[in-house]
């Protein structure tokens, strides 16, 4: 995935993969610190093997502590972001058709090594972030020849971005890009049948979105009223809907009460 975002001119960070050996390691000499340790293939672990390391020493003692649940490791510098962006689509494989309505600009996300980047407050916008090269996210679309609804991740830090991953499915903020006016489920769906889709909306307003439990596991408790002011600002939630407040009840239900 990394390689071939490369090749299509999205820039990427440091990236080396890595088969780990728990009775001898060693390590790629260009390695820069601070890095991100994370499975090469999640499916075969889990992101209680993530690890952040500082220098070469925590890094060798990460790999042999992960060794036993995880041979195959991405190392990746971790770069310092000033906020994520991701972008979410659609590209029609019998059309060649692609859609970037905008995109989803972190405000805050959650802190935890093992859910870095999974957003808690967040607004939608109908532009690309100004670091991202929409032609060269085009041309990695086609390269791959994707068909369907996707999401992109970067990390943004001054005035460049970084490539973190392609989720080729449809992504948990949905419910972001929906509420703020394209639905891109159905646009996918109605070019796929071969309708036009010329009427629809296919350019993000701005919205405010919250996932209320991340909000409330990682607020600021030390402001409250800035705290205030962004569940006031917020029209787009996770769970809440004032018409039906089951899925509301039963997730906090379950946080609190079924461990």
């Amino acid at each position: 995935m990394l390689s071939k975002a490369a090749e299509c001119g999205i820039k990427i960070p440091y990236s080396v993969h890595l088969k780990i050996d728990a009775n001898k390691i060693i390590l790629p000499p260009d390695i820069k610190y601070p890095c991100l340790v994370k499975p090469q293939k999640s499916s075969k672990a889990s992101k209680d093997n993530f690890r952040i390391c500082q220098s070469s020493k925590e890094l060798q003692d990460a790999l042999y502590e992960i060794a036993d649940d995880c041979s195959d490791v991405l190392i990746q510098e971790y770069v310092e972001r000033d906020y994520e962006f991701l972008i979410m689509g659609m590209r029609s494989a019998s059309t060649k058709r692609i859609i970037l309505p905008g995109g989803l600009h972190k405000l805050r996300t959650c802190k935890n090594r093992n859910n870095l980047g999974i957003f808690a407050y967040a607004y939608t916008t109908g532009k690309m972030d100004s670091s991202i090269n929409a032609v060269a996210l085009e041309r990695f679309l086609e390269a791959i020849d994707y068909d369907g609804i996707f999401s992109m991740e970067f990390m943004v830090k001054g005035e460049e971005s970084y490539f973190l991953e392609i989720n080729l499915r449809n992504d948990g903020t949905q419910f972001c890009f929906e509420g703020a006016g394209v639905n891109l489920p159905l646009l996918w769906a109605k070019e796929a049948m071969g309708e036009d889709i010329s009427s629809y909306p296919m350019h993000l307003e701005q919205k405010y979105c919250m996932v209320e439990v991340n909000y409330l596991k990682y607020m600021d408790w030390h402001h409250p009223k800035k705290a205030f002011q962004e569940w006031r600002d917020t029209s787009l939630f996770a769970l809440v809907e004032k018409e039906d407040w089951k899925p509301a009840f039963y997730k906090f239900y379950y946080s609190l009460f079924r461990h």
